[in-house]
C-alpha cells in the first residue's frame, strides 16, 4: 500500500500545482451490472492520492485524473469521490446545494420522470493546458493487455520520441508507464482555446508521422489533443483486460520526472509544421445547418448512427463538412472525456459521407467504407441508405414492414401494431429486432398515440 501511495503522490506532485483542481474519474464498465461512474473534484492532493488508491483497489477498475487542471470555479470541489449519480444527489440534497450545474437533468421516456446524472469535466471546464500527452499505444487487440514484447516496443519508441524532442530544444519530458504502453508528457503553459487545440492536434500528427511503423505495432494515439483529456492515474493498476501470463495487468507509474521548464510554443509549432493536417480552426467552427438535401442527408446519417446505437452529439457546420461528434463504436474509453472531435461522422457539402476515429486501435474506422463494413460484420445487420432505413437482419424479413420508412416511422409502426397496450419490454424487443434504438422508440411513442403507465410488474404503454 505505502509503495503504491508513494507512486501516486509522486505523479500528483509532478503534474499539478498546489491550488490546482483535479477530477478523479473511474468510468462505469459497460455491460457490467451495477457498475457506476465514480467522480470527484479535489484540491487536497493527499486526499486525492488516497482516494485514487482505495477506489482502484476496491472496484478493480482503471482510474483516471484530468490531464490538465479544472477551472477553480467548478461547483462541487469538496475532495470527495461519489460512486454514481444517486450518491451525489443524496449528498447535494442533504447539504441544500442546487443539483445544477454539478448534475444534469434528463427525462425517462418510460415513466416521464425527471432524473439527474453526474456531470464530469469537459473541454470548456479546463483552466489551462499544462501538459501535452504523447500516448504510445502498443497496438494490441481492443480490451486486452499488451504482451511483454509489445510493452517493451512502446518503451523503446517513447525513448526515441524523447530524444527527438530534446534534439529540437525541448526541455526533458516525463516518461510514464501507462500499464500497456508508455506516455511522454511535455510540460507546457498554454491557454485552453481553439488555436491551441489545433496546434496540439497537428503536433501529435507530426510525431506520429515521424515514428509510427518503426517500432513494430507501436503507434502514437493522435486522438489525445483535447483539453479535457483524462489520463491514467499513475501509481494505480490498469484493468484493461483479463490478467493472463502472456498479457498481464500492470501498475502504471512515472519512470522519469519532467523538467520544471516549459516547452515554448515556438518549439511545438516547429514540430507541428511538418504535419499533413490543415492549419486553422475551420474544422472547429459551428453554425446553423442548411436546409434542403444536405440537411436530409445529415438526418439520415444520424439515423445510421442510431441504427447501430452509436451515441452522437449536435452536428457542427464547417466550411467543407457537417460534422457529427460521436462516441467511438469500438470502445467507450476513447471518448469518455468530453473530447469533441476525436471520433466523428460527417457529411461533405457535396453530400459525400464519411467517418473517422483518430485513436490508435481504430485503423478500420478511418473511412466510410471501412466503418460500414466493420459495423455490418460486428452487428450482423445492414442499414440501407437508399431506402432510408430499410433493414436486413441476416437475410430474414423484419417483424414489421419497414421499406422506405424513416427510423421514427418504423418505430411508430411497431407501436401501432402492439395497441391497445403492451409492455415496454415487448416494444423494445421488437424495436431491437428491427434495428431501432431505444432513443428513437422514445421519440415515437407519443406520435403513435401511446402513454406510459407504471404498474406493479413494470411499465406499460397504453393507447391514449
Amino acid at each position: 500500500m505505502e509503495q503504491a501511495l508513494a507512486e501516486i503522490r509522486k505523479s500528483i506532485s509532478m503534474m499539478f500545482y498546489k491550488n490546482d483542481v483535479i477530477e478523479l474519474r473511474s468510468p462505469r464498465r459497460h455491460g457490467v451490472e451495477f457498475s457506476k461512474t465514480v467522480s470527484g473534484f479535489f484540491k487536497d492532493k493527499e486526499r486525492l492520492a488516497r482516494a485514487l488508491y482505495f477506489i482502484n483497489e476496491k472496484t478493480q477498475n482503471t482510474i483516471y485524473v484530468t490531464l490538465n487542471p479544472v477551472n477553480p470555479t467548478w461547483m462541487g470541489v469538496d475532495d470527495t469521490a461519489y460512486n454514481g449519480s444517486s450518491v451525489l444527489r443524496t449528498h447535494l440534497d442533504k447539504a441544500g446545494i442546487p443539483l445544477s450545474p454539478r448534475m444534469q437533468s434528463q427525462t425517462s421516456w418510460e415513466s416521464g420522470k425527471q432524473f439527474w446524472v453526474m456531470k464530469t469535466a469537459e473541454d470548456g471546464d479546463i483552466a489551462q493546458r499544462q501538459w501535452i500527452l504523447i500516448d504510445i499505444d502498443a497496438g494490441q487487440p481492443v480490451d486486452t493487455n499488451s504482451t511483454h514484447a509489445e510493452h517493451e516496443a512502446t518503451l523503446t519508441m517513447a525513448k526515441a520520441v524523447m530524444q527527438y524532442l530534446q534534439a529540437h530544444g525541448f526541455p526533458a519530458p516525463a516518461l510514464a508507464d501507462s500499464g500497456n504502453g508508455h506516455h511522454v508528457l511535455v510540460r507546457v503553459e498554454l491557454p485552453n482555446d481553439k488555436d491551441t487545440m489545433s496546434l496540439i492536434r497537428r503536433f501529435l500528427n507530426a510525431v506520429a508521422k515521424e515514428f509510427d511503423g518503426k517500432f513494430g505495432k507501436a503507434m502514437v494515439d493522435q486522438g489525445m489533443f483535447n483539453a479535457g483529456r483524462i489520463t491514467k492515474a499513475y501509481g494505480t493498476i490498469v484493468f484493461k483486460g483479463p490478467g493472463t501470463e502472456d498479457r498481464p495487468r500492470r501498475r502504471s507509474r512515472i519512470i522519469e520526472v519532467a523538467s520544471k521548464r516549459f516547452a515554448n510554443r515556438s518549439l511545438i509549432e516547429e514540430i507541428a509544421a511538418t504535419s499533413t493536417l490543415a492549419t486553422g480552426n475551420d474544422w472547429l467552427e459551428t453554425g446553423p445547418l442548411p436546409e434542403g438535401d444536405l440537411k436530409d442527408q445529415v438526418m439520415h446519417m444520424q439515423e445510421f448512427l442510431d441504427f447501430y446505437e452509436i451515441e452522437h452529439h449536435e452536428p457542427k457546420l464547417t466550411d467543407s463538412d457537417v460534422v457529427i461528434p460521436c462516441v467511438c463504436p469500438n470502445t467507450i474509453n476513447h471518448t469518455m472525456n468530453g473530447g469533441d472531435m476525436e471520433c466523428v461522422a460527417f457529411v461533405r457539402l457535396s453530400g459525400e459521407l464519411g467517418f473517422c476515429c483518430q485513436h490508435a486501435h481504430c485503423q478500420e474506422l478511418r473511412s466510410w467504407k471501412g466503418t460500414k463494413a466493420w459495423l455490418e460484420e460486428r452487428e450482423g445487420k445492414k442499414f440501407n441508405w437508399s431506402g432510408h432505413g430499410t433493414v436486413y437482419l441476416e437475410d430474414e424479413p423484419c417483424l414489421v414492414e419497414v421499406t422506405n420508412l424513416t427510423q421514427q416511422e418504423r418505430a411508430i409502426a411497431i407501436l401501432n401494431s402492439l395497441k391497445p397496450s403492451c409492455t415496454v419490454t415487448k416494444a423494445r424487443e421488437m424495436a431491437k429486432a428491427a434495428g431501432i434504438p431505444d432513443r428513437t422508440l422514445r421519440w415515437a411513442y407519443e406520435p403513435a398515440g401511446m402513454v406510459s403507465q407504471q404498474t406493479k410488474n413494470g411499465n406499460i404503454l397504453v393507447s391514449k
